[in-house]
C-alpha cells in the first residue's frame, strides 16, 4: 500500500498539487483546497486501507477544479463527490496497469486497494472499458 501512496503523492506533485500528511482524529475527513492546490490527508483515518483512495479522491477535487464549498460533509454535492471518487478509481487502476498487477476482477480490485464498496459498479465499468488491456 505504501508504494501506491507514494505513487499518488508523486502524481500530485507532478501536477503542482501540494500535500500535507497529518495524523488527525480517526473520523476527521481529509480535505482538498483547490484555491491553494493543496490536499490535506488524515493519516490517522480509522480505516487505514482507505487512505490511498482518499488521496486520489482529494487529488480529483483539485484536478476537476471543484468548488469545495459544495463538497463539505454537511452540503456535499453528490456529482462532485462521485467525480472525485471516479478520478481516484482511475488513478489506482492506472497504477495497477503500470505495475503489471494482473487483477482481473473488479471485486478483488476494490478489496485489495481499500476502495469503498459503493465503487463496485464504477470499477466493473472501468474493467469493461479496459478489457483488452487486462486480458
Amino acid at each position: 500500500m505504501n508504494d501506491l501512496i507514494w505513487y499518488l503523492l508523486n502524481f500530485a506533485l507532478a501536477h503542482d498539487i501540494s500535500y500535507e500528511l497529518q495524523k488527525l482524529p480517526p473520523y476527521f475527513e481529509s480535505r482538498a483546497l483547490p484555491e491553494s492546490d493543496l490536499i490535506i490527508i488524515n493519516t490517522g483515518w480509522h480505516n487505514t486501507n482507505e487512505i490511498p483512495f482518499t488521496i486520489g479522491h482529494e487529488i480529483g477535487h483539485i484536478m476537476n477544479h471543484d468548488n469545495i464549498s459544495k463538497c463539505q460533509p454537511q452540503t456535499a454535492n453528490y456529482p462532485l463527490e462521485l467525480a472525485a471518487d471516479k478520478y481516484s478509481l482511475n488513478l489506482i487502476f492506472k497504477y495497477t496497469m503500470k505495475m503489471n498487477l494482473m487483477i482481473r476482477e473488479p471485486q478483488t480490485f476494490i478489496e485489495q486497494f481499500g476502495i469503498p464498496e459503493r465503487m463496485l459498479i464504477a470499477a466493473a465499468e472501468l474493467f469493461k472499458q479496459n478489457y483488452e488491456s487486462i486480458f
